[in-house]
């Protein structure tokens, strides 16, 4: 321990004046509001670059129109061609339209009410699902969601209670409904314990998966459980949450209630 040596000074001088050290500055740790998104159904990132779709409007960067969008468009991911950054999303509506997107490893993964398309001619034009509301989510290999159903390529896992969210992390599966599960490569099924309340968008990043509920029991929030030791831990409330995005050291959500995305510290 360092001891700091101080002179004594003769009787009836004034003592020495006190040293007052600025305040230091403290990073927030709760919500940031990243844009106002008002109608937006769909967003992603691009390093620090925030695009957002909202149908019948447009696709934006931030605050600048960058395309019209109709009032069917659905999903936005972001492909670059050389250093050009490229939204892509799903257009029109009908029967042979994609319900969402993702990119992945394996190239764009397009899925529709009955059946999933890859871009990579390996994977098949196609492979049957079952079920309906099909979730894709960014990230590893091909995998699918829907009301019944997990898919991994062209391999299909019955979940009681269907797939609401996935998240990828290479082979580490994670999705939810009203409980998380975690499913490696070709495993079983692992119940890491209840969601809180029903499940509507996930993100994971290497030390923790994160997850979004909707009422119900509990109001609305993300919650977080570390992937080693899994316990519900509360991460932040929100007004709503319709997709999570782990980007540098913050995690990202929508909320199409307010009209606004929001970012927050990951390890606060």
């Amino acid at each position: 321990m360092k001891w700091l040596a101080v002179a004594l000074v003769a009787c009836g001088s004034a003592p020495p004046a006190a040293v007052h050290e600025a305040p230091h500055a403290t990073e927030p740790t709760g919500p940031e509001l990243v844009a106002e998104t008002p109608g937006a159904t769909a967003f992603a990132l691009d390093g620090s670059d925030v695009y957002w779709l909202a149908p019948g409007s447009g696709v934006w960067k931030g605050s600048v129109k960058l395309a019209e969008a109709d009032e069917h468009a659905r999903g936005l991911v972001i492909l670059h061609d050389g250093s050009a950054s490229e939204p892509t999303w799903i257009h029109g509506d009908g029967s042979d339209t994609a319900l969402a997107l993702a990119n992945t490893n394996d190239g764009i993964v397009f899925a529709y009410a009955d059946h999933v398309a890859y871009t990579r001619g390996d994977l098949g034009t196609g492979v049957a699902i079952d079920g309906s509301d099909p979730v894709v989510a960014s990230g590893g290999g091909p995998v699918v969601g829907t009301s019944t159903t997990l898919y991994q390529g062209k391999d299909a896992t019955p979940v009681d209670g269907g797939v609401r969210a996935l998240a990828l992390d290479g082979d580490d599966v994670f999705f939810g409904n009203t409980s998380i599960f975690e499913k490696y490569g070709r495993g079983p099924i692992q119940n890491l314990g209840p969601a809180g309340g029903p499940v509507t968008a996930m993100a994971v990043d290497p030390a923790y998966v994160y997850w979004a509920i909707g009422p119900g029991d509990r109001d609305p929030a993300i919650y977080r459980a570390k992937r080693a030791k899994p316990e519900l831990e509360l991460f932040t409330r929100v007004g709503s949450a319709s997709q999570l995005i782990v980007g540098g050291e913050y995690v990202y959500w929508l909320d199409p209630a307010e009209g606004a995305i929001h970012r927050i510290k990951r390890q606060k």
